[in-house]
């Protein structure tokens, strides 16, 4: 995928994996990132993020990554995270080398942060394979709650109305 690139096998059914990539996508757009997600024709689910405006990405500090979801059987899926530096940094960065060593530093420091990023995506899909095969919980009185984030939810509701899960 890039230079920077990490991999997690996940066992949880593939047929969960729109739910997990919906989760996740919430997830990094409250923390301001943009998302996009594609199923491909291969089967596979790709989920592009980034983070960052035009001034950024000239200097080399916008974040970029790209997740790509396989299914490997009926019980996990291959999840693969890489940022494509040579697109979005080797340029700013060759162009920086002619202009100003100063400006060099947020660049590494970009680099260094998408290098993160990819890892932390990772941590997030795990997390809400994890919570995409929890079962509802039911309270002391009937009453039903969210296993991903606890809350309340009706007994004729599909999905949470505070974090957006399954139910």
């Amino acid at each position: 995928m890039g230079v920077f690139a990490s991999s997690k096998v996940i066992s949880v059914s593939p047929k969960v994996i729109d739910n997990i990539c919906q989760s996740v996508c919430r997830r990094l757009l409250s923390e301001g990132y943009e998302t996009a997600q594609n199923k491909l024709s291969s089967g596979n689910t790709e989920v592009s993020i980034t983070k960052g405006n035009s001034f950024q990405a000239v200097f080399g500090l916008k974040t970029a990554l790209k997740v790509t979801l396989t299914p490997l059987d009926d019980t996990s899926f291959l999840a693969e995270a890489g940022v494509g530096i040579f697109g979005l940094q080797a340029i700013p960065t060759v162009g920086m080398l002619f202009v100003a060593c100063p400006i060099l530093i947020p660049q590494i420091w970009g680099l260094i942060k998408q290098a993160e990023l990819d890892d932390y995506v990772l941590r997030l899909l795990e997390e809400s394979a994890q919570n995409a095969i929890l079962p509802v919980r039911k309270g002391k009185d009937g009453s039903l709650y969210c296993p991903g984030c606890g809350a309340g939810i009706d007994k004729d509701t599909k999905f949470c109305t505070v974090c957006g899960r399954e139910v």
